[in-house]
C-alpha cells in the first residue's frame, strides 16, 4: 500500500519548488519521454532482423540507445501490461483478472508519473485508447492527460499524437518534464497506409480495416494469401507509426531536447497471426513469444552511444530502473517488484544475476501463467491443465514442447510459479477492486476490438 504521509511531503516539496519560479539551469534534471507503441511485435522490426523496411526511424534510434533484445511483457494485452510497467507490480496484484471491462487501477499503487510529480517534474500524457484512460485510473499523477485520440479502432491517431505531444513541449520546454505517449495504430483493425503497401498484388476477398471479431469468424477459411495480406497490413501500420515516431524524435532534436533527455520506446505486447493450432489473430489469450517478447529501447541523457543488451529483463523492471538512474526520491518503504537495471553501466549486464521473469493472462475464462529463466520457458494453462516447456535458445518460435521429456525442469519451474503465485496473492489480499464505469459507446468500442463479449 502507498505510504501516503511520505508521498504528501514529496508533493508539498514539489509544489514549493514550482512556486519560486526558478529558471532551468544547464544541470537541471533531464526530461523523460516514455513512448509505448501498442501491439508491436519485436520480430517485425528491422533492428530485430525483419527483412521488410518497417522501422527505419526506430532503427536509427536504436543506434544511439540501449537495445534490450530479450524483454518480456508481464501480460499480453494493454491495460495490465502498461499498469505493470508504471507501477512495477504484477498484473494479478493490481487486480486484473477476468474483469470485463478491466478494473480501475487502484490509487493505493504508486505510479511512475506520481513519482515524477513528487520530484518536481511537470507531467503529461497523450494516449490513444480508453484501455489506459482516466476511467481506468491511469490519470494518476498527470497534470495533463490528453484523451482526444481515444476514438476507437478505426481512428488513425499517430499524426495527432505527435501534434499534441508538440503542444505539451511548447508549454513545458523550460522545466523538467515527464511525457508519456501511447501510439495505437499497429493495433487491429489493420489499415493500409500509402505508400507502405507491402502486398500490392493481393487480389483476395479481404479489405483493409476489417474488425477483429469479423476476422475471427472467418479465420478457418482464410487462405495463405489472405494471411500474407493481413501481415502486410500490420507491417504498413508499423511503418506509418515509425514515420511519425521519426518526426517526433527529429522535433526533439530541433528543440535541443533530444541529447539530454531520457527517452524510452517500448511495446506493451505483440500480435499473433494464426501461428498456433488454436488459430487466432490478435492477442491477450496466450503467452507465446509473439505476444510477450517485446522491443525496449532506452536512450540515456547525455549519451548517443548504442549498445545491445542480451540479458533477459521484464517490463516490470522499467520503473525502478528509471528511478535509480535519475536518483528520484520515493516514499520510505516503497516497494518495486522489478529490478533496477544498471542503465548507466551496461557492462554490468553481463554479470546481472539470472532471475525468473513471470507473465500471466486471465481473460475470457482462461488462466495462463509463464516463467522464463535462462534458456527455459514454462507455460501453464490452468483451465486445460496443460504444461508446455520450451528451450528458447534452440527453439525461439516455441514449436517443440519438451515437457514430456524434461519432467525435472517442469517440476522445478512449476515450483517457481507456485511460490510466485502465493507471494503475489498475499500482496494482493485486501485490495478493493472497482470496475470501470463505461458508457455505451465506450463498451461498443471495446467490443469491436474483441475486449468485450
Amino acid at each position: 500500500m502507498r505510504p501516503r504521509s511520505s508521498l504528501a511531503l514529496l508533493l508539498l516539496g514539489a509544489w514549493l519548488l514550482s512556486c519560486v519560479g526558478v529558471s532551468r539551469s544547464p544541470d537541471a534534471p533531464p526530461n523523460v519521454i516514455l513512448i509505448f507503441v501498442d501491439t508491436l511485435r519485436a520480430d517485425h522490426l528491422g533492428l530485430f532482423g525483419y527483412p521488410r523496411d518497417t522501422s527505419p526511424a526506430l532503427d536509427r534510434f536504436a543506434a544511439e540507445s540501449l537495445v534490450f533484445r530479450n524483454t518480456t511483457a508481464q501480460a499480453p494485452w494493454t491495460t495490465p501490461s502498461i499498469a505493470s510497467a508504471l507501477t512495477s507490480r504484477y498484473p494479478w496484484e493490481l487486480g486484473y483478472a477476468n474483469s470485463r471491462p478491466p478494473a480501475v487501477l487502484s490509487d493505493e499503487f504508486l505510479t511512475l508519473p506520481e513519482i515524477f510529480a513528487a520530484n518536481g517534474y511537470r507531467t503529461g500524457a497523450v494516449i490513444s485508447h480508453l484501455l489506459i484512460g482516466t476511467k481506468l485510473g491511469f490519470g494518476q499523477g498527470f497534470e495533463r492527460f490528453d484523451v482526444a485520440n481515444a476514438q476507437g479502432h478505426q481512428h488513425i491517431s499517430s499524426p495527432s499524437i505527435v501534434e499534441r505531444a508538440q503542444r505539451f513541449l511548447n508549454s513545458f520546454h523550460d522545466v523538467p518534464f515527464f511525457l508519456f505517449l501511447h501510439f495505437f495504430d499497429p493495433h487491429y483493425a489493420y489499415m493500409l497506409h500509402e505508400p507502405y503497401d507491402y502486398d500490392p498484388d493481393y487480389a483476395g476477398r479481404l479489405d483493409a480495416g476489417v474488425d477483429q471479431p469479423e476476422l475471427l469468424k472467418r479465420i478457418r477459411s482464410l487462405s495463405d494469401e489472405d494471411m500474407q495480406y493481413i501481415r502486410a497490413l500490420y507491417d504498413s501500420e508499423i511503418r506509418f507509426t515509425d514515420e511519425h515516431l521519426g518526426l517526433l524524435l527529429e522535433d526533439l532534436r530541433k528543440r535541443g531536447l533530444y541529447e539530454n533527455s531520457l527517452i524510452i520506446v517500448a511495446a506493451d505486447h505483440g500480435e499473433e497471426f494464426r501461428e498456433r493450432e488454436a488459430l487466432h489473430i490478435g492477442h491477450s489469450s496466450t503467452l507465446y513469444q509473439e505476444l510477450i517478447h517485446i522491443p525496449m529501447l532506452i536512450k540515456l541523457p547525455g549519451s548517443t552511444e548504442g549498445r545491445v543488451v542480451d540479458a533477459p529483463v521484464g517490463l516490470i523492471d522499467l520503473a525502478p530502473s528509471i528511478v535509480e538512474t535519475l536518483a528520484l526520491q520515493v516514499p520510505d518503504g516503497h516497494r518495486f517488484d522489478g529490478r533496477a537495471l544498471p542503465l548507466r553501466e551496461p557492462d554490468q549486464f553481463s554479470q546481472l544475476p539470472e532471475a525468473p521473469i513471470f507473465s500471466e493472462t486471465r481473460v475470457r475464462g482462461k488462466y495462463l501463467q509463464s516463467v522464463t529463466l535462462g534458456r527455459w520457458k514454462l507455460i501453464v494453462d490452468h483451465r486445460a491443465k496443460r504444461k508446455s516447456l520450451y528451450d528458447l535458445e534452440s527453439d525461439p518460435g516455441e514449436r517443440n514442447d519438451l515437457a514430456a521429456s524434461s519432467p525435472e525442469i517442469v517440476e522445478s519451474y512449476t515450483e517457481l510459479l507456485a511460490e510466485w503465485t502465493e507471494d503475489v496473492w498475499q500482496k494482493r489480499e485486501g485490495l478493493q477492486l472497482r470496475p470501470a464505469e463505461l458508457d455505451r459507446d465506450e463498451i461498443e468500442k471495446l467490443r469491436a476490438l474483441g475486449y468485450m463479449n
